[in-house]
């Protein structure tokens, strides 16, 4: 080849697509077992993998996506022949590694051992913390620098539209709420599919929501004695469903869940949850994994953990069960959050005395009952609170 293509050609996509496509089947020739190393069963329960008898071992090497890469393995000897083997194949078709992106994470929650790693004899860069595809992922292996990265996106996203479109006087509510969907809530949950997350981490992005939506109701201020309630009713008043991020996520997740189990055994979603890792081990006790998070989801909507596949086969059956599961979710979360919220009205502002009206009429309207007892009344005269502060009408 004397020349390249030119800048825009519509053969460039499908040149690269014909040299990768050939770059990566000569790599996989090579580099057989050295993977991750996963025992999969096809079908059967995602919550006990204890009987894998029928079990097949598949490896998972690669992760790719235009001309990034992520390789993976789970022992450092396996990944620098990986390495090797892709830089030694690469040059045979012209290609070669960066040095300055190409970098080294070990995610591991038990060990701080760096282990170095070359290409060509360069010392590649160990990092504790990456960024691939938009996600944030770590060495611990955890949400941690996700959430963050979530957080400082999604407050940019508000605050550089804040004057132009959020505190606009010549918006509708219900534009300025649409608008706050598409630009903020979209960057702050991106990818909220694949989260397991701590109630801490939950925490904080429930407390940055509720101070998205009271600075565009102009409830900001003590005086006004606005809740996230309030804030949330007020939202579906403008006819604009904003849900709080914990039911976001349950909803987004079960979603995922149905796509993943209908794509069937050739997709590597489906292999993953159909899974266990052939090494490594999980520590005893309690501990943070997207199974657990899933089996949690389910309870929440009402599905029994035996019988979700066979509803998750039908997409339109699964989204309505999902859809009614949500809606009565998010009854019961407004039901707790006005039971257990108080302020003190001696001296909340008239838009605040306004917004609690309103609140109250969207309830009713709702046929939603909150017991008025104080939080002290309702202590003492039940041991569970909960069950006797509220009343809840179909």
């Amino acid at each position: 080849m004397k020349s390249g293509l030119k800048q825009g050609s519509i053969y460039s996509p499908f040149g690269y697509i014909l040299t990768s496509a050939a770059l990566f089947e000569n790599i996989i020739k090579r580099v057989v077992d050295l993977g991750l190393k996963f025992r999969f069963k096809k079908g059967g329960d995602i919550f006990d993998l204890s009987n894998m008898s029928h079990e097949e071992i598949i490896d998972i090497l690669e992760s790719l996506f235009a001309d990034d890469a992520v390789l993976m393995t789970d022992n450092p000897e396996d990944m620098q022949k990986i390495i090797d083997i892709f830089t030694e194949v690469s040059a045979a078709y012209g290609q070669e590694i960066s040095l300055t992106k190409s970098v080294i994470l070990i995610a591991s929650k038990t060990s701080s051992e760096s282990t170095s790693f070359y290409v060509n004899g360069n010392k590649l860069s160990n990092v504790s913390e990456i960024s691939y595809l938009g996600s944030v992922e770590n060495s611990k292996g955890d949400m941690s620098g996700e959430i963050a990265n979530r957080v400082k996106k999604s407050s940019f996203a508000f605050t550089s539209r804040k004057a132009s479109i959020f505190k606009n006087p010549g918006l509708l509510y219900s534009s300025k709420l649409i608008y706050y969907k598409v630009m903020v809530l979209s960057v702050m949950l991106y990818a909220c599919e694949t989260w397991v997350l701590t109630a801490s981490q939950l925490a904080l992005l429930e407390s940055h929501q509720r101070r998205f939506l009271k600075n565009i109701f102009g409830l900001w201020q003590y005086q006004h004695k606005a809740s996230y309630c309030d804030v949330i009713l007020l939202a579906s008043r403008y006819g604009i469903e904003i849900l709080p991020i914990d039911i976001h996520i349950v909803k987004r997740r079960l979603i995922f869940l149905g796509e993943i189990e209908r794509a069937g055994p050739r997709n590597i979603c489906y292999q993953v949850l159909h899974s266990d890792l052939v090494n490594g081990y999980r520590n005893k006790g309690s501990y943070l994994s997207y199974r657990r998070s899933i089996k949690s989801d389910l309870k929440i909507i009402g599905v029994e953990l035996g019988n979700w596949q066979v509803l998750a086969s039908n997409e339109k059956l699964w989204r309505s069960i999902i859809d009614k599961g949500v809606d009565s979710y998010m009854r019961r979360w407004l039901l707790f959050r006005k039971t257990n919220t108080s302020y003190g009205f001696d001296e909340i502002s008239d838009r605040g005395e306004k917004v609690k009206n309103l609140t109250a009429e969207m309830f009713n309207r709702k046929r939603i009952f909150v017991d008025t007892k104080s939080r002290a009344e309702r202590k003492e005269s039940s041991h569970n609170s909960l069950e006797i502060s509220f009343m809840e009408f179909e």
